[in-house]
C-alpha cells in the first residue's frame, strides 16, 4: 500500500455549503448510518449555540435560520471544525 502521510481523519475533514449561509447549512460528509455523531455550532467566543445529533439530520442539512449574523464553527465528533458565516 502507498503511504501518503495523510491520515484518514485528514481525508474525511468536514465540509459545508453554502458559505455564507442564510437558512440551511448542508453537510455532505458521509456519516455512517449506524454512527450517531454530535454536531456542535459555536460562536466566535466558543459558546455552544446549537447541538444536534447526526442521526437527526434532515437531508444532511442543519437549520441555522435562527442564528444571528456572524462567524460560527461547526464541529463533529472525530472531525475538525469548519468555519461558516451566517448572513
Amino acid at each position: 500500500s502507498l503511504n501518503t502521510g495523510i491520515s484518514q481523519n485528514q481525508i474525511s475533514d468536514l465540509t459545508v455549503y453554502p458559505n455564507p449561509v442564510t437558512n440551511r447549512l448542508f453537510v455532505p460528509s458521509g456519516f455512517q448510518a449506524d454512527q450517531s455523531k454530535t454536531l456542535r455550532i459555536t460562536d466566535e467566543k466558543g459558546t455552544i449555540v446549537q447541538i444536534q445529533s447526526s442521526s437527526d439530520l434532515r437531508q444532511k442539512s442543519i437549520d441555522v435560520s435562527s442564528l444571528k449574523t456572524g462567524l460560527y464553527y461547526l464541529s463533529v465528533e472525530g472531525m475538525s471544525s469548519v468555519p461558516f458565516i451566517k448572513n
